[in-house]
């Protein structure tokens, strides 16, 4: 496995990297674990392979275009097919990868498992529908009272609102216990008065639970015709009107609606009045920034202190547009109280009333710091040597262009070293691999220390290692860098129980300004000088010589 991959396999997530022909190049052990597939199964295979035929359609004719127009995507809902055929349901999201140029070279996507939410919401959907057809008197829940037996029924679905375990069966006095206190008289008088007078009855109240929770409730009672008697039977449904109350009294108080409803959200919620005054801000504020609500609404400053020195001039302009638009989104960082640094993706909207009066905005605040992460990761692994930790080929490539246009405009010559090192396989086979690869990770350490902080150390692969050296003023510039390598290499090494001293064999070519040479010309030049070198009988420089090429 390569070590690349080891360090995808870092991230706790279901996540894949792809390339741009939509090729599998990287993915994580948690998605191999969730599908069921090994990584010899996935890689080099198009995402879109692991897809249902609707997600896949959705993908490209939706989903795709508007990814690739604003290099990102978040919580797009698809539908992966697993190896022993089970269908996930998953929330993707999703970052484009971009060279120095800004040409797209990839993208990262991380996945949120939602099966089972989605099945739960599936089944609710159905229950729903059955219940429709089953009852048409009883929304929800219904109980019947028999008096003659004294025996009271009661629906699973009457069990369900008022959290009742059917094991310990329906009694009036479970439902009384349930009935809010403040509304408990006044549900009695209706009931007494239906049974008084023979009249159906229909209130609202409310449902007070141990842990303050509250549920209201729309309840209708009637009494079957059976005479002049008392009835024998009474019977009556309870319906959850919860969502419903709550709605109504959005309009009506507003304010409270947000704090009950934000009171239990994942991400940071708050809301700010006119004057920037913390009117609510949510518990989670705790969570994800490590200060308490009491704190922040002491010190309405406060939210903008703790964002990163770096992001509070994007912050700011953030707020003064903000004050012209109706609702805008901004992604910063902030820092915790306990001096971790997490990304914040934040959203705002404008409150108004019905007559246009402002009242300041609510805002949400989500924790974003994985999905960061993962794109962090993913340019890592893009542009950097996965054991050494220096620029790989593909970063050095760019820095060689830039620095021969940068020979151009100043007219200063620019050098490209070729550095190999003397027997390094004769080492791999007698001391092992781990002392080889330890031995190139001291040998990267120091040739990073014997270079200018203008210049670019590089390991192409095996034991090359290439230098660039820009802006240099003479080509015997170069050779004394070259020397300064030799000698640094030369220094006797320890790397466990073994002592040694290693050589390389370098070659330097060197660009004049005025010269037409482009990269691939300067990389070819340094290559030849460096064998040249090794046919002089290595542990030595050598400066590109077209007589000898």
């Amino acid at each position: 496995m390569p070590a690349s991959q080891n360090l995808f396999d870092n991230v706790p997530a279901m996540m894949h990297s792809i390339d741009t022909t939509g090729a599998i190049v990287a993915v994580s052990q948690k998605w191999l674990d969730t599908l069921g597939y090994t990584r010899a199964e996935v890689i080099g295979r198009k995402s879109s392979d692991f897809l249902t035929e609707d997600s896949r359609r959705y993908a490209i004719e939706t989903v795709l275009p508007a990814f690739f127009a604003s290099g990102v995507c978040t919580d797009i809902p698809y539908r992966l097919v697993a190896k022993d055929g089970r269908l996930l349901d998953v929330l993707l999201s999703a970052n484009c990868q971009r060279d120095a140029q800004g040409e797209i070279t990839g993208s990262i996507a991380v996945m949120q498992d939602v099966t089972t939410q989605q099945l739960a919401e599936r089944r609710l959907k159905l229950s729903e529908a059955a219940l429709k057809e089953a009852q048409s008197v009883a929304h929800i829940g219904s109980w019947i009272l028999d008096r003659q037996n004294n025996e009271l029924i009661w629906s699973d679905e009457l069990f369900r609102i008022l959290e009742i375990d059917p094991e310990i069966g329906a009694s009036k006095d479970a439902f009384l216990a349930r009935l809010h206190p403040d509304d408990r008289d006044e549900v009695k008088r209706a009931y007494r008065s239906s049974l008084t007078y023979r009249h159906a009855y229909e209130i609202r109240h409310r449902l007070l639970f141990p842990d303050g929770r509250i549920k209201y409730i729309h309840q209708r009672s009637e009494f079957p015709a059976e005479g002049t008697e008392l009835p024998a039977r009474s019977l009556g449904t309870l319906q959850d009107v919860t969502p419903a109350v709550l709605q109504e009294m959005a309009y009506q108080e507003s304010e409270e609606r947000f704090r009950t409803i934000a009171d239990h959200t994942y991400n940071w919620e708050y809301w700010e009045g006119p004057s920037r005054e913390i009117l609510y801000v949510s518990p989670s504020c705790l969570r994800v920034t490590g200060y308490s609500q009491a704190e922040f609404i002491a010190d309405p400053s406060l939210i903008q202190r703790i964002v990163f020195a770096e992001d509070q001039a994007g912050f700011a302009q953030h707020i003064e547009d903000a004050d012209s638009q109706i609702e805008c989104e901004v992604n910063f960082r902030i820092v915790r109280k306990d001096g971790e640094i997490r990304w914040i993706a934040h959203g705002c909207r404008a409150v108004t009333t019905s007559d246009g009066r402002s009242r300041g905005r609510r805002v949400s605040n989500r924790d974003i710091s994985d999905l960061k992460n993962a794109e962090e990761l993913a340019s890592k692994l893009a542009h950097f040597d996965t054991l050494t930790g220096l620029p790989n080929r593909r970063m050095l490539q760019d820095r060689l262009w830039r620095g021969i246009a940068q020979a151009k405009r100043t007219q200063r010559p620019l050098a490209v070293m070729f550095l190999d090192l003397d027997r390094f396989k004769q080492i791999n086979d007698t001391l092992g691999h781990d002392v080889g690869d330890q031995l190139l990770i001291e040998v990267g350490k120091r040739l990073s220390a014997s270079v200018r902080e203008c210049d670019m150390v590089a390991r192409a692969g095996g034991d090359e290692f290439i230098i660039i050296l820009p802006e240099i003023t003479a080509p015997g510039d170069a050779a004394v860098v070259a020397g300064k390598f030799i000698a640094a290499i030369q220094r006797p090494m320890q790397i466990g129980q073994h002592s040694f001293a290693a050589t390389a064999s370098i070659g330097i070519a060197v660009r004049a300004g005025s010269d037409t040479d482009d990269a691939a010309e300067m990389m070819k030049k340094a290559d030849i000088a460096m064998y040249q070198a090794k046919r002089a009988g290595r542990n030595a420089f050598r400066l590109f010589d077209e007589a000898l090429a």
